[in-house]
């Protein structure tokens, strides 16, 4: 795990009066959450019928020593779990577990615990941070067993405190719910109890407040400005206009179209599904630049009328998308990769590559002698239609696209073809080269 994964977990995590919360980011740009145990935003904490705290009485500093302004505060009829509404605040980068916790699993815990509680201190000395093991995952209820000596006495104060469970592969840390008690005070086991991170979704959608999802979800708008975001060049200035080109298409557009990064989520889901993948990764930025990459491509080789559902149920049929999100490269995932169903694509339709790790060395195209000479370990102790979708690649006209690499054949090295254009008098020229070099890869086999 690296220590950005740690940083992260820290600069989330929030101080409530004697308690603890978890900065946590909804699907607007208007306000953002602190999740927490109802407890810490009740008068009296030990009393569930005392009666929520004036606005004024909640005080809440960050990790880095800011003080946080609650707006409102959303409790539970039933659960020890609250939301407080705070000012939009950037850079929040926490997202929700998105799989059903195990026992056995190994999260960390990270609060502040009244031990190390200090007006002189700033809160980044006040932190602590355990590791737990599920115990007993329930709807409503987690406990754990802490594989640290922790007495009562140590955890007090780690109260709506964040269980982050840490992807290895990933190297990012994903909210599985909030810590809200101990199982007793007296036991020698002395098990700690979380809410999981589902209860929180009921409590939002009852309030009507937007839901735990990552804010480019609810726009496209929220993207504009990371296509095409290509920096392996000589020179910036030589492919400036070119991706200031695409950059108005892709304004034009999402100006226009009313489907957004969640709406595709939802309806389309089955086209964006990788073999033995989370599904965490499906909402993952670096996907959804992806996609609109390709629906500015699509513009400027087919000029649709709208970007609408009709529209990109088409593309889909026309472009599967394999998004992986490691630093490994291709050729350690061929199994995910070619695993992967295409059902619903045309026979002729493309593979869309979107991975980390070193580019094909020749072309965007990944070799099929490859694919061949892997082929009797992708299909080692797989399942009859993992065979299928493995076979359906190898003997049928799909490419699989390494989209990387596709943007530096197409736009990088040509960088000094472009040196000399500008918008103003080479338009015409900027998008027949754009189209002529991504036709060859992009449309359907004549």
């Amino acid at each position: 795990m690296s220590h950005v994964v740690f940083e992260v977990m820290n600069k989330h995590t929030v101080i409530i009066d004697h308690g603890s919360g978890v900065l946590v980011q909804p699907m607007t740009n208007e306000y953002s959450y602190i999740l927490t145990a109802k407890h810490n935003v009740l008068n009296n904490y030990t009393n569930d019928q005392s009666g929520i705290k004036n606005l004024s009485q909640v005080e809440i500093t960050t990790f880095s020593d800011d003080k946080l302004v609650a707006l409102n505060i959303y409790v539970h009829s039933e659960l020890d779990i609250a939301v407080i509404k705070i000012a939009f605040r950037q850079g929040i980068e926490i997202y929700p577990y998105q799989k059903s916790p195990n026992a056995d699993d190994s999260v960390m815990l990270y609060g502040y615990p009244e031990v190390e509680r200090s007006t002189s201190q700033p809160a980044s000395d006040q932190i602590q941070s355990y590791r737990l093991i599920i115990h007993e995952p329930l709807k409503e209820k987690i406990s754990f067993r802490n594989s640290d000596i922790a007495p009562y006495e140590d955890i007090k104060g780690f109260s709506g405190g964040g269980l982050f469970h840490v992807d290895q592969n990933l190297d990012k840390a994903f909210l599985v719910g909030i810590e809200n008690a101990m199982d007793s005070t007296r036991a020698l086991h002395e098990r700690v109890k979380g809410v999981p991170i589902a209860e929180f979704f009921g409590l939002l959608a009852v309030n009507k407040l937007a839901p735990l999802k990552p804010i480019y979800l609810s726009n496209f708008k929220h993207l504009n400005k990371s296509i095409f975001n290509l920096n392996d060049c000589v020179n910036q200035d030589h492919i400036c206009h070119v991706k200031n080109f695409l950059s108005q298409i892709c304004e034009s557009n999402t100006k226009e179209t009313n489907i957004t990064p969640c709406d595709m989520l939802n309806k389309f889901k089955q086209y964006l599904k990788v073999y033995h993948r989370c599904d965490s990764e499906l909402e993952e930025e670096q996907l959804w630049i992806a996609i609109l990459e390709l629906l500015v491509l699509a513009d400027l080789l087919d000029s649709p009328e709208e970007w609408n559902e009709s529209y990109i149920r088409t593309l889909f049929q026309s472009f599967r998308f394999i998004f992986i999100h490691s630093n490994n490269g291709w050729k350690q995932h061929l199994q995910e990769i070619l695993s992967t169903s295409t059902e619903g694509l045309n026979p002729d339709g493309k593979i869309l590559l979107i991975i980390g790790g070193a580019l094909p060395k020749d072309s965007p195209i990944i070799p099929k002698k490859i694919i061949n000479q892997s082929l009797k370990d992708i299909t080692k102790g797989v399942t009859q239609e993992t065979i299928a979708n493995v076979r359906l690649k190898i003997s049928g006209d799909t490419s699989i696209i390494h989209w990387g690499k596709l943007h530096d054949e197409c736009i990088l090295d040509r960088e000094f073809d472009y040196k000399d254009f500008n918008l103003v008098e080479h338009q015409e020229n900027i998008r027949q080269m754009l189209s002529d070099d991504y036709r060859r890869y992009l449309k359907p086999i004549e």
